[in-house]
């Protein structure tokens, strides 16, 4: 999908007990920007807008992230841990941390990191602070493809 000529990913609800969590998520996403000052890291996907059928929201529509997925071999601890940090610091907790909820551009100098999908995010609490920064490296190195995209065998 392509928004003022621009990749664009969307994400809806395919059911009805799915829309709490857009909801949910696109709450997050007002926090995000609400938080964000001019010259801040950006750490998430801009968001552009609702999807709505039928006059109600049923997703939401993203910029499409360009990058590979976070991975401890690449070295790519250090700068996930700091994005996280960031998030924090907007008094969130992720909720969801796992290799693929952390998008890595390589391309950029210094590496940029963006995190994704917030349907699990809640409000800041230090101890579940401290347990996601803690296990972020064992979770970089999780290579099951648990938090990652089903794909069906053809």
């Amino acid at each position: 999908m392509l928004y003022t000529d621009r990749p664009a990913i969307y994400k809806i609800a395919c059911f009805g007990w799915q829309l709490p969590n857009i909801e949910h998520e696109t709450f997050i996403y007002s926090i995000i920007e609400q938080y964000r000052e001019p010259g801040d890291p950006i750490i998430a996907p801009r968001f552009l807008g609702h999807v709505a059928e039928n006059g109600r929201v049923i997703g939401m529509l993203l910029e499409k992230l360009e990058g590979d997925f976070a991975s401890k071999g690449e070295g790519d601890l250090p700068a996930c841990k700091e994005a996280l940090q960031n998030f924090h610091r907007m008094n969130l907790i992720h909720g969801d941390i796992n290799r693929y909820n952390f998008v890595i551009d390589r391309e950029r100098e210094p590496v940029s990191v963006r995190l994704v999908d917030f349907e699990h995010a809640e409000p800041f609490q230090e101890d579940m602070a401290r347990v996601e920064i803690e296990s972020l490296p064992s979770e970089l190195m999780e290579m099951t493809g648990r938090g990652g995209t089903a794909v069906r065998a053809a």
